[in-house]
């Protein structure tokens, strides 16, 4: 028995990505409101000096994809480094693909005792 070929047209394939993106849409706004509440939290509680070195570890350390949260520990091996305030991070991290150029984790930073702020990457 012969399989019948699968074939889409442009007007089904268009529908399908835009109903795609509309929710992805959805999910990373919401990932852009719970990371900006903690942001804003942690701004007013450890002050623009650390809250600018955050910022720039996010963007080094491309923190951009998934919500942030409050941990009680982090996960990973710790890694000094230098952000300002930040003179370390606590990174996990794992080879995506079989190319082994792709990477995903979290990394975290410690807000006071017993309290992280660990994010998500991507690369």
């Amino acid at each position: 028995m012969e399989q019948e070929e699968f074939t889409i047209t442009d007007e089904d394939f268009k529908e399908i990505m835009d109903d795609h993106y509309t929710e992805l849409n959805k999910i990373v706004a919401e990932e852009n409101r719970i990371n900006n509440r903690i942001l804003k939290a942690i701004l007013k509680v450890k002050g623009k000096e650390f809250y600018e070195s955050l910022l720039l570890t996010i963007e080094e350390d491309e923190c951009t994809n998934g919500s942030f949260e409050i941990v009680n520990k982090p996960l990973g091996q710790y890694q000094k480094e230098d952000f300002g305030e930040i003179k370390g991070l606590w990174v996990e991290q794992h080879s995506a693909g079989y190319e082994g150029d792709s990477f995903w984790g979290f990394v975290s930073v410690k807000l006071k005792e017993n309290k992280w702020l660990q994010m998500p990457f991507a690369i």
